[in-house]
């Protein structure tokens, strides 16, 4: 995601999944002359599947940005240019931290580097602003002035000299017209054709708000509203995406009965002594059984690429997460095989929140090595799933239901859950598939019981 350069380290458009190959810029958090700490972050960048929230993974200083909000562009495209962190001016910078516990601000610059904007009872002539015109040559500038409709007398700029930036004009843009909007109610003003001047500039705007003016004064629907909707692209792209795996994929199928009746007796028990927020879900176990097996039989864990099977250093468990507006994801859970149920409940639990909220972060879509669809307690009894590409296999379970299972001779009623593998043909075998589903049992009925003790 970075590339060093001698202006700086380049910040480029992330890959954000296997076949991702553009993605657009919803939201900067930072902005020029920011501090940024590793983990932190930085830029929301919406993709065909989600908004997904960009970290870094450096400390670093914001030198430029280099495309602005609502740009879409490839993948590997420089998108920020970013500086070493001089250690004498570390614990003076300005963080973009501060900036995410207060409204937005419509992207407006930070307090340390924009003077106020804002005119005093009785305002006295500023330093740059007679000279203001006279400082904005870049024509990019100019034109920038002319489409916010800014009195370029009004602009401070902040560079050598007194230049203005781009960043200055939009900041004088925003404290003479804008009202503070949160990101979602700024995306809701763009699909609804709501113009921001019908709410008071002196307010901060939420995404309820925006739905309570619904009805009131509009503009005219820019194009964007003529455009699919995200769920609409998200089911495009899943179909492209699928159309494409069959094309290409010889699958074949296998599916596995499994008796849970020992592991569920054992999980209440382990659930009564736990925190109701603390508690474990028979997902996470089948998810902890999926992600082991997979280190125990290699050969389906890994892609299948270049006409060829390259397998995995690691298990990174993709987990097919359906969404309440429609549409799924599929987040990644790294070295899954080695986490606890409790922390494989954790784990799930942040990625469902995020997922629904629309915030998943960068390091959540990774490239998974083989994927696991469970359709819950509502759903089928069974399912035989499509295979992401470039993966070899993909793992589903259905519900967990109850059926008649011969126990020592006498019928019982049992939960059981039916566990298949759908397998790339080019790379595994039905032997193969064969033993992952074995392994998978055994993971349910061993192993996984001992550690809900």
């Amino acid at each position: 995601m970075t590339t060093k350069t001698d202006v700086g380290t380049m910040f480029t458009m992330p890959s954000l999944g296997a076949d991702m190959t553009e993605g657009r810029i919803t939201e900067w958090l930072v902005q020029p002359g920011d501090h940024v700490e590793r983990g932190q972050i930085v830029v929301i960048v919406e993709t065909d599947k989600s908004d997904i929230e960009v970290e870094v993974f450096e400390p670093a200083d914001v030198a430029e940005l280099l495309v602005a909000a609502g740009d879409l562009v490839p993948v590997g495209t420089p998108i920020a240019v970013f500086e070493p962190v001089d250690p004498r001016r570390a614990t003076t910078k300005h963080t973009a931290a501060s900036r995410d516990e207060a409204p937005d601000t419509a992207d407006a610059p930070s307090p340390a580097r924009t003077p106020s904007l804002a005119p005093a009872p009785t305002p006295s002539p500023s330093p740059h602003a007679g000279a203001a015109a006279a400082h904005v040559t870049s024509p990019m500038i100019r034109h920038l002035v002319d489409e916010l409709h800014v009195d370029p007398r009004r602009v401070q700029g902040s560079g050598p000299g007194g230049r203005v930036h781009r960043a200055d004009v939009e900041a004088a843009a925003a404290a003479s017209r804008r009202p503070k909007v949160s990101p979602r109610a700024r995306r809701l003003m763009s699909e609804c054709g709501i113009d921001p001047a019908v709410f008071d500039a002196t307010s901060y705007v939420t995404g309820d708000d925006v739905l309570a003016r619904a009805s009131g004064p509009r503009r005219p629907a820019p194009a964007v509203c003529e455009q699919p909707s995200k769920a609409d692209r998200m089911r495009t792209h899943i179909a492209e995406l699928m159309t494409r795996s069959w094309a290409e994929i010889p699958h074949f199928h296998l599916a596995k009965r499994i008796d849970l009746g020992a592991l569920t007796e054992r999980l209440a028990e382990a659930n009564e002594a736990r925190a109701l927020s603390d508690r474990v879900v028979p997902g996470a176990l089948l998810l902890c059984a999926a992600a082991r097996a997979a280190a125990m039989v290699p050969a389906c864990n890994g892609w299948w690429v270049d006409g060829r099977f390259r397998p995995a250093d690691d298990v990174r468990l993709g987990v097919v997460l359906s969404l309440r507006s429609g549409g799924i994801l599929v987040p990644t859970i790294d070295r899954a095989d080695e986490q606890t149920p409790f922390d494989m409940m954790k784990r799930l639990s942040e990625l469902v929140q995020r997922a629904r909220q629309g915030r998943l972060r960068a390091s959540d879509m990774g490239e998974a090595t083989i994927t696991v669809t469970n359709l819950g307690d509502l759903g089928a009894d069974s399912v035989a799933g499509v295979i992401h590409p470039p993966q070899v296999a993909l793992v589903g379970f259905g519900a967990v239901h109850d059926e008649v299972s011969i126990i020592d001779a006498m019928p019982a009623i049992r939960p059981v859950v039916h566990a298949s593998l759908a397998g790339d043909h080019r790379a595994i075998d039905g032997l193969t598939g064969s033993r992952y589903l074995t392994q998978l049992q055994s993971q349910l009925a061993g192993p996984l019981l001992e550690e809900l003790s």
